[in-house]
């Protein structure tokens, strides 16, 4: 199974040296191109913009052959971080 990575910093930058030493060439590292100061989020539709980029991106990597996993090493406000959650939040198949 290959590793299927991602390291989004918002809130504060994500370097390489950072992660363990076996995810350091394997992790995709994704940051502001502006300066947001902390606060990249701004309203509620920046967020489900923002949330819905990111989750269309963790679904392209899913898709790749052999992935059953993709982990996420997160530094971005706790609005995103929830939103982003919710979006693949597993729903139990017993409830209906």
């Amino acid at each position: 199974m290959p590793l299927v990575i991602l390291a989004i910093g918002s809130t504060t930058s994500i370097s390489p040296q950072q992660l363990p030493v076996p995810l350091q060439g394997c992790t995709t590292i994704l940051q502001p191109n502006t300066d947001c100061d902390r606060n990249l989020i701004k309203n509620q539709q920046n967020l489900i913009q923002l949330s819905g980029e990111v989750g269309r991106l963790i679904d392209q990597l899913s898709a790749l052959p052999d992935c059953q996993r993709v982990h996420l090493f997160l530094s971005v406000q706790s609005s995103f971080d929830l939103e982003l959650g919710r979006r693949f939040q597993e729903v139990p198949k017993n409830i209906g």
